[in-house]
């Protein structure tokens, strides 16, 4: 029996792949002119770590998370979101001793056992960054600009940024206890979900997608209309930076994020092309997430982009990304005694950075050509024994026709010199 792969999980090749180096290739030119430093941390993680961060009632630890015992008798959990495993890392690595703010990002796979769909596979891929020891608003703002810059970079348009604020802790308990009398009339009128967060995890009913709890919600006062004085002052104090820097967004007085942790700004990037599940980007302030796993109080920011979901509304912009760089050289050999000069060839055009590729099959010249087409190749370099004699080359470019004999002494730099000409 063939084995393929799991649901929810896929391969990627050549000419796909070239689609996510372009795309983490400009995210790390744009995190870099912003101060960020790269962080890997492992994909495996003791599953308390995100039941503690992140909630223990939330979607993501009930239903969503890779969670086994191993051979050690440890629960352990496949890495389900990126900001956890950050703040451990920023912890346990002493990041909190070093002055100023710690600006990371992380760029990798993350997993949850859901059902696969659009841009959301049981392991996908995210781009995200955290912004680590301010409380100050401009860190939202400055961090949101980099979102933007990112996808302006990248061609994507036709996005709007969700902007909301949850308040401080004081202020989510306070509103947590305003929403259970609000919502306690219309308890019996909620999806099964929604039914048992009212006693657990009330503010989860705001995130919830089905329709009439959707309903029930849009009923509801705004969350700001409940916040204390610094919170709203925090709040207006981003939307002026953001204005500052001419970013567009829209109020959106319902919007809470899926994890605990999050506090005061909280955000949602959608695209229309994506359907129902149109969020190509979140995040928001998580005051609070450093001192609950065991550190002081800190103030933090942080953001992830669905890396399959960005991909999807540029496809559907029909934006042309990275694309696949064509074979520059393709080496056909004609006699066996060519063999081991061809192959100090395809070394020293190798070493100075031109992609060659040369057949080692010895195949005919017809069946080397016809691989040298198909590999697309720019040009066909040709030895026989009558270049060997002459210590020359055949240079065949391959959209024309046109041939000419170059000298093996001189074949690199000149190679070299076309091929800059070229890509200017």
């Amino acid at each position: 029996m063939q084995i393929k792969a799991l649901r929810g999980t896929q391969d990627l090749f050549s000419p796909a792949i070239e689609k996510w180096w372009y795309i983490e290739t400009v995210a790390r030119d744009i995190f870099k002119v912003h101060g960020f430093k790269e962080i890997r941390t492992p994909l495996l993680e003791e599953s308390l770590l995100f039941s503690r961060a992140v909630g223990e009632t939330t979607d993501l630890v009930e239903k969503q998370m890779y969670s086994f015992t191993d051979r050690g008798e440890r629960m352990l959990a496949l890495r389900p979101e990126g900001t956890a495993p950050v703040i451990r890392a920023y912890l346990e690595h002493h990041f909190d001793q070093h002055p100023g703010t710690s600006r990371l990002f992380y760029i990798g796979p993350m997993f949850r056992a859901e059902r696969p769909q659009a841009g959301r596979s049981r392991q996908f891929h995210q781009i995200g960054g955290e912004v680590i020891g301010s409380y100050e608003a401009h860190v939202d703002a400055e961090t949101l600009s980099l979102i933007v810059l990112f996808f302006e970079r990248l061609g994507l348009s036709g996005y709007t940024l969700n902007l909301n604020s949850l308040g401080c802790a004081a202020d989510k308990k306070a509103v947590s206890l305003f929403l259970k009398k609000s919502l306690e009339k219309d308890k019996s009128a909620l999806c099964a979900d929604c039914e048992r967060r009212f006693d657990r995890n009330i503010y989860r009913i705001l995130d919830c997608k089905e329709k009439g709890c959707r309903a029930i919600v849009q009923k509801l006062p705004p969350i700001l209309e409940k916040l204390c004085a610094s919170c709203i002052t925090h709040f207006e104090t981003l939307k002026h930076a953001l204005s500052l820097s001419k970013i567009d967004f829209i109020i959106s007085p319902h919007l809470v994020r899926g994890l605990d942790y999050y506090t005061r700004t909280a955000f949602e990037i959608t695209h229309p092309s994506l359907g129902a599940q149109d969020a190509v980007g979140a995040g928001g302030r998580y005051d609070g997430l450093v001192e609950t796993l065991g550190g002081k109080p800190t103030g933090s920011f942080g953001f992830s982009i669905g890396f399959e979901r960005l991909l999807l509304a540029l496809e559907a912009q029909k934006k042309e990304i990275g694309q696949n760089e064509p074979l520059e050289v393709f080496v056909a050999t004609i006699g066996e005694k060519t063999l081991e000069t061809a192959f100090e060839i395809l070394n020293a055009l190798r070493k100075a950075g031109i992609s060659t590729l040369l057949d080692f099959e010895k195949r005919s010249l017809k069946a080397q050509m016809r691989l040298a087409d198909h590999l697309k190749a720019k040009r066909v370099l040709l030895i026989g024994e009558d270049e060997l004699k002459e210590k020359m080359v055949t240079l065949r470019e391959m959209e024309s026709g046109q041939e000419e004999k170059i000298s093996q002494k001189e074949l690199v730099g000149e190679l070299s010199r076309r091929i800059g000409k070229e890509k200017k």
